[in-house]
């Protein structure tokens, strides 16, 4: 009967505002971590560590497909724990302090031949997604953990993309004033400085989300799930496939953008600084893209709010292919790009979790941790296809670092970096959302046959 009671509690329970604060504060953590690391680490490497842009893109290669096989690991892991904080938030306690450690790591050059800095980029860079590979899979599944009313895991999805925007907005703003006045003209210095700010932040935003936040809905200890089962639940569950295909679609395409923007800014516009102000257009954009998301939900459905978004993205490709250098249009760019980049995983993130209750009434296995660690799987994998084939590409169009102005033609392929994935994205964004078909009505008829199989193993035990 306490599984009842918890089950019933996970459907009916209103959450506090604080804890919807709280659980957006670890998406706080997510951005200010993972935007200051993929929009700064190549240019670090290339600029500052010395590393050419193609061996630089080998070593996101090689990381990211390590790592991602970490974070498909990271789910089930974190479905077997139990502790008296519950599965997933303790993630949040203890990665505070190592993630920070990690990221100041990342930016810390070292005096040493080009080989062993090679091999330094490549461990620190390791270490710091492991960390983020562990705690992003806690904290993401967390909110299927919290409850399974619908409409809530809408508003708290609001909170954690609302999150996200201020944890953009924090690195917009923050991040090169703090290089700039940390560094006092070293740039090394500097970066090692504004990391471990940022590092210091994001430890903060975690443990507020661990204090913050409930988990509700509980699996018993008696309930033994090989992982194995975990992710044959995954194949079988075609929803959860294409959402694992949309959100590594989602994370190629801003990714690559993210990677390549210091470029676009320092070279093809003439001014790194512009990054600063153009970021920020980014993330103020954010939380007002995110707030229609429910009306959306309610007009048009999850699907075809997805489907909007998609076709903004193509849409904003073209505005900065027609910007070229009028600093307006790409102004305007840089607002669509917050728009579509907060509400394409606000979206996403959205719609995976009702993917684990339609996997748990086909298959009776429910595996929110497995789910999780499939599209956190495929995300890593979209982070080294995109940050690799930016790195191949700079090396193709003959970037250098050593010059302080770029030739002609390797300016004009910097331009074309900056626009066309967009395009590219959104069609492949599009391609993926038109056969997905777990609408609004079958989800809930879901969740009633869920619960009432559990009232009816309840009554028998």
């Amino acid at each position: 009967m306490e599984k009842i009671k918890q089950t019933l509690e996970a459907a009916n329970v209103k959450l506090s505002w604080r804890e919807r604060f709280s659980y957006g504060a670890a998406d706080v953590y997510g951005t200010l971590f993972g935007n200051f690391l993929s929009t700064f680490i190549l240019y670090y490497y290339t600029d500052i560590l010395g590393i050419s842009a193609a061996v630089a893109a080998n070593i996101f290669l090689v990381c990211n497909l390590v790592d991602a096989f970490t974070a498909i690991s990271a789910g089930p892991i974190a479905d077997k724990v139990r502790t008296k904080w519950g599965t997933y938030r303790p993630f949040c306690l203890f990665g505070a302090i190592p993630q920070a450690i990690a990221l100041v790591l990342c930016f810390t050059k070292i005096q040493a031949g080009e080989g062993t800095k090679v091999i330094w980029a490549m461990a620190t860079y390791l270490l710091v997604n492991v960390c983020y590979a562990f705690i992003n899979t806690a904290y993401s599944t967390l909110c299927s953990a919290m409850t399974t009313n619908v409409n809530e895991r809408g508003v708290l999805n609001v909170f954690k993309i609302g999150g996200s925007a201020t944890g953009s907005l924090v690195v917009s703003l923050l991040a090169l004033p703090l290089v700039a006045a940390i560094g006092a003209g070293n740039e090394a210095r500097g970066y090692q400085g504004a990391a471990a700010v940022m590092g210091i932040l994001s430890a903060v935003m975690l443990l507020i989300a661990f204090f913050g936040t409930k988990e509700r809905v509980v699996v018993e200890k008696t309930e033994k799930v090989k992982v194995i089962d975990s992710f044959k639940m995954v194949l079988k569950n075609k929803p959860c496939i294409l959402m694992i295909f949309l959100l590594m679609f989602i994370a190629w395409t801003f990714n690559f953008r993210f990677a390549v923007v210091m470029y676009y800014c320092k070279y093809y516009l003439g001014d790194a600084g512009l990054l600063t102000g153009f970021n920020s257009l980014v993330s103020l954009v954010g939380i007002p893209a995110i707030i229609p998301i429910p009306g959306l939900y309610k007009k048009l459905g999850k699907k075809n709010t997805m489907v909007l978004v998609a076709i903004l993205t193509i849409l904003n490709g073209i505005v900065f292919l027609l910007a070229h250098q009028n600093y307006y249009m790409v102004a305007f760019g840089f607002i669509l790009f917050g728009v579509t980049l907060n509400a394409s995983f606000s979206v996403v993130w959205g719609m995976i979790p009702d993917t684990i209750e339609y996997g748990e009434w086909k298959t009776g296995v429910r595996a929110p941790g497995a789910v999780v660690s499939a599209c956190a799987f495929a995300r890593k994998i979209a982070i080294a296809v995109a940050t690799w084939s930016v790195g191949q590409a700079l090396s193709l169009i003959h970037y250098s670092a050593e010059l302080e102005v770029q030739t002609a033609a390797t300016n004009t392929g910097i331009y074309y970096l900056n626009a066309v994935p967009l395009i590219i994205g959104g069609i492949l964004m599009l391609i993926v959302i038109l056969p997905y078909n777990l609408t609004q009505e079958k989800f809930e008829s879901i969740l009633k046959e869920i619960d009432a199989r559990k009232a009816s193993s309840g009554s028998q035990g």
